[in-house]
């Protein structure tokens, strides 16, 4: 019987095996927990919620799923220009987010964080 060393969830879509959302697991081959998860901006309305388990032997489980309904989703930031949107190589423009009350930016240039550039704005 295989012990039980790693676990990992995710909502949707798979991120690829390894590649989702780590659950703390004492490595064993019953388990019998309950844990807090952390629940995305996912949007109002159905979801599902994946659980895959790895074992001593390196193979992982196939997936779980539950359904689980988000009544009240985060809404998506409008991100939207400040002036004259018509600019040259030179030029600069200031972006703004519509500010959401528990929730926090981040700007990416070309799916990477920009360091230090978590205001509601960015030039």
């Amino acid at each position: 019987m295989d012990v039980v060393n790693q676990m990992e969830y995710y909502f949707d879509n798979d991120p690829g095996v390894g590649n989702a959302n780590p659950l703390p697991v004492s490595a064993d081959s019953v388990l019998n927990f309950t844990t807090g998860i952390q629940v995305p901006c996912l949007s109002s309305g159905t979801h599902y919620l994946y659980v895959r388990a790895k074992g001593d032997r390196g193979v992982w489980s196939l997936i779980a799923r539950d359904t689980i309904t988000i009544t009240s989703g985060v809404p998506t930031a409008v991100v939207y220009p400040q002036g004259n949107v018509s600019v040259c190589p030179t030029d600069s423009l200031m972006l703004h987010a519509s500010p959401i009350a528990g929730v926090n930016y981040e700007w990416l240039l070309n799916g990477s964080p920009i360091p230090g550039q978590t205001d509601t704005f960015y030039m």
